[in-house]
């Protein structure tokens, strides 16, 4: 019998990438000719045959007709494979508090069950929470691509790329560039940048502010607004030096451009690190940055 499962990898919708889905697939197969027995003494037959014999058994022959193999059962139960929770807190990734979702049920064990964050959709908790549960049938966005959006778009981190070489002052048209890279294409009047609205100003070049963030606030179809986490990223034609994005840059953590940003921009969502990551010692440093980030972040929602 073989296994497979798939494995979820993270896109941005409109992105020209293979999306991969979670699937789990059982497949049961039955060899199309029944290989000899490995010539030994038949005294033997019962003992346990030396790997070494049988591998030498088929070196040079016409055995690779004995790895041939046909289907005798398939099952896909990829359908099956999500989880529908009742969420007890807010989480910007899944729904608002009240709010019945069905995610992968990886993810939903994971981020949601085990943190305290969801409970079972199920008859005693739909009696225990029917004070705040808001029924299924709710409009919460203006589309179900709108709420993909939200998900999807909350939790990157978008370059914003400036110049070392000539001077400059940020303004929304340098922002729909920037979001033309991840393949998202909005217009300047979706783009709200709550810091330059107080007063603020961003203007460079300047290394002061150079890998600093920002709150940039996208409107979708005019009715779903999600808070980007954008970040100046000043590069140069003249120096080699000031032209490389660090790997993996997006995972990393960045000091706020306005101070008065910095407790939301610590809270707001992220990327999970992926495992490649966490078993790279390069990367223990911030391996153990993030999780006591999310550690802190998890406590604070739910103590909300």
């Amino acid at each position: 019998m073989l296994s497979t499962g798939g494995r979820s990898l993270p896109s941005f919708l409109g992105l020209n990438t293979v999306t991969k889905l979670s699937t789990r697939n059982t497949v049961i197969v039955k060899r199309v000719y029944k290989p000899p027995l490995v010539g030994i003494k038949e005294s033997a037959i019962r003992a346990r045959v030396p790997q070494k014999l049988i591998d030498d058994s088929v070196i040079h022959t016409e055995d690779d007709k004995y790895m041939v193999y046909k289907i005798e059962e398939e099952y896909q139960d990829d359908k099956d494979n999500t989880v529908k929770l009742i969420l007890l807190k807010t989480v910007e990734e899944y729904g608002i508090k009240g709010q019945i979702v069905s995610p992968p049920s990886t993810k939903g064990n994971r981020d949601l069950l085990l943190t305290g964050l969801a409970v079972y959709y199920n008859e005693e908790n739909l009696k225990k929470y029917a004070n705040m549960i808001i029924p299924e049938n709710t409009k919460l966005y203006s589309s179900d691509i709108a709420k993909e959006l939200v998900w999807r778009w909350g939790r990157i981190t978008v370059f914003v790329d400036m110049s070392w070489d000539n001077k400059w002052t940020l303004e929304k048209w340098h922002l729909v560039a920037a979001f033309r890279k991840y393949k998202m294409g909005v217009t300047e009047d979706q783009i709200s940048i709550p810091g330059l609205e107080k007063g603020g100003v961003i203007t460079g070049p300047d290394p002061n502010i150079d890998n600093k963030e920002f709150i940039v606030v996208l409107t979708i179809n005019k009715v779903d607004k999600v808070k980007v986490r954008c970040r100046i990223n000043q590069v140069s034609r003249k120096q080699p030096d000031k032209q490389v994005v660090p790997e993996n840059f997006c995972h990393f953590f960045a000091e706020p451009l306005w101070e008065h940003e910095r407790e939301e921009l610590e809270y707001m969502p992220r990327r999970h690190l992926p495992n490649i990551m966490r078993e790279d010692n390069d990367y223990a440093d911030l391996v153990a940055k993030y999780d006591s980030w999310s550690a802190k972040r998890l406590a604070k929602i739910l103590a909300s």
